[in-house]
């Protein structure tokens, strides 16, 4: 109901947002000023420009922008395919076989079974992470998932990667981009700046020799062996995209839980129609934690330093180039990290005291180690809400505190409360924003201390900060905030890198509910009972 009197008093805490956010509005009008000097530099061309946030609208975000989503899986862009492609068993009227197991391992199995039966002829596809598949000789050497799968990316949408050559020109202007502070200017020697260095893109990724390969994984059954074998070898094609064009001509389509468990894995893959499909989950006692495993999230106190340091550092090489929309939202979630860092801080805080107090308690009785519930009382911005916490002292005098609450009760607590996090996750994922502050982030520390701050640290860390949000915005009741301590009563409280902000999601029939329009569900295991509590938490839509 409108009303046309005078506007309610604010509260103290909307009042103190409401003056940032004017604080960021004035800087972004400053930034957008018809001043000389900034003029000047924003004119001027940079190395760093590639790092430059392209233009995005809050109103239109799907607008020259492509949606990448939480696993940065990408769309192929040189398919040459204008009305999608063809599904031939759906043209045929025949039913499509979803097959998935927890390991590669019992995928190859289940194959090795299929190929000593009558139907050996079927055309089936085994799905796999770049991890498993990629035969780069370069990047198939990297140890990190993310890693891989962020250079992946980078070698294909990237015209030019950024070599290191070293330079001492201008090296006041240079210490500028990077830092305001005089002290820093006067001690600045040698610098090392960042030029492009033209290089060619993954030389397997080539649409052509990928449809290739897939009609020779249709021809007979292959394993994840055989498909990376015919990649390395004579079609010189990329196997994790040559069996995602095969997949909608296939009879049985295999691949791990988090493939089709996974909304947006399952959306990149073309997986998320379901409809007529024939699903079968191997070993399916582990498909409720491999749910609540995929939609949990999981941030430590240094991760939070590390994007703030990141962010903040971003803001202030850019705020001259940065527009009206990108420099705000980057300027409130500088704001989000800062309240999560405080949030930790607070805790780190709490535990020490608690620690202290049980190692006092414990140093008086004979026991090697104790265990103490309490039940506090928590306020955030004037709302009262009650958090657990528990706290084990083990024998090394290093105690283990966990703090639990609801979503609402986190938010209040870290003043998240007025935050749309909805808006500011589209614009991490429409913006790219993870890939761009994290390349910006290595270069920087290049620059200023000779030392490259690992570029997959920062994404790693920037992706957590967005999965954390991602899961924030779920319904209070299908999860909860867990504040992870361990600390030792000799400990600094301002060291919070060992507190971790973690989010558990413990109602996994949400996220299988979409599956559910399958023309069937077969679930095979040895240890599916009771039988009524796996049904009950996953399936209690469905009538007994």
């Amino acid at each position: 109901m409108m009303s046309t009197g005078h506007p309610a008093p604010k509260s103290r805490f909307e009042s103190e947002w409401l003056e940032e956010l004017c604080d960021v509005s004035e800087l972004a009008a400053a930034s957008s000023s018809s001043s000389s000097s900034i003029s000047d530099i924003a004119a001027a061309s940079s190395p760093d420009d590639i790092f430059l946030l392209a233009h995005y609208e809050a109103t239109n975000p799907s607008s020259g922008h492509k949606d990448r989503g939480a696993e940065g899986l990408d769309d192929d862009e040189d398919d040459g395919l204008t009305g999608g492609p063809i599904n031939i068993s759906q043209a045929l009227g025949l039913p499509q076989i979803y097959y998935c197991s927890r390991t590669h391992s019992q995928i190859a199995q289940f194959i090795s079974e299929i190929r000593r039966t009558s139907h050996h002829s079927i055309r089936c596809v085994t799905l796999g992470s770049r991890k498993n598949m990629c035969v780069h000789p370069e990047l198939s050497k990297l140890s990190s998932e993310a890693a891989l799968t962020e250079a992946c990316l980078e070698l294909q949408k990237q015209k030019s990667v950024i070599g290191t050559t070293t330079s001492t020109k201008n090296k006041e202007e240079e210490a500028a981009h990077y830092s305001n502070s005089i002290e820093y200017k006067r001690k600045a020697k040698k610098i090392k700046t960042q030029r492009p260095v033209k290089k060619e893109k993954c030389p397997y990724h080539k649409a052509s020799r990928e449809h290739q390969l897939a009609d020779r994984l249709l021809a007979s059954v292959c394993d994840l062996e055989d498909l990376v074998a015919f990649g390395e070898g004579e079609y010189s094609a990329c196997p994790y995209y040559a069996s995602r064009k095969a997949v909608h001509n296939s009879q049985v389509v295999c691949m791990p839980y988090s493939v089709l468990l996974h909304k947006d894995i399952r959306e990149a893959v073309g997986l998320d129609d379901v409809r007529g499909k024939v699903i079968i989950f191997d070993e399916a006692h582990n498909v409720m934690e491999a749910i609540n495993q995929l939609y949990s999230a999981e941030l430590s106190g240094a991760q939070v330093q590390l994007a703030s340091s990141s962010l903040s550092m971003y803001r202030s090489r850019f705020q001259s180039k940065l527009t009206g929309e990108n420099f705000y939202y980057i300027s409130v979630l500088v704001e989000v990290v800062k309240k999560l860092a405080s949030t930790i801080l607070r805790a780190s805080k709490a535990a020490s005291c608690s620690s202290s107090s049980s190692s006092s308690l414990s140093s008086s009785s004979s026991s090697s180690s104790s265990t103490s519930t309490c039940s506090e009382v928590a306020y955030g911005n004037g709302r009262e809400s009650t958090v657990n916490r528990n706290s084990v002292e083990t024998i090394g005098g290093t105690s283990s505190t966990t703090t639990t609450m609801t979503i609402n009760d986190f938010l209040f607590s870290a003043g998240l409360d007025k935050v749309n996090l909805y808006q500011l996750k589209r614009y991490m994922v429409t913006t790219n924003l993870v890939n761009k502050v994290g390349g910006f982030a290595q270069s920087a520390s290049a620059a200023i201390t000779n030392e490259a701050t690992s570029k997959t640290d920062v994404i790693y860390a920037l992706r957590c900060l967005l999965d954390l949000l991602v899961c924030l915005t779920n319904a209070e009741v299908d999860g909860r905030i867990f504040m992870l301590n361990n600390s030792s009563p000799c400990q600094s409280t301002a060291l919070v890198g060992s507190t971790v902000i973690k989010y558990v999601m413990l109602n996994p029939s949400l996220h299988f509910l979409p599956l559910l329009s399958a023309r069937s569900v077969i679930f095979v295991g040895g240890t599916l009972q009771p039988l009524s509590y796996f049904t009950s938490l996953l399936l209690p839509s469905v009538g007994r």
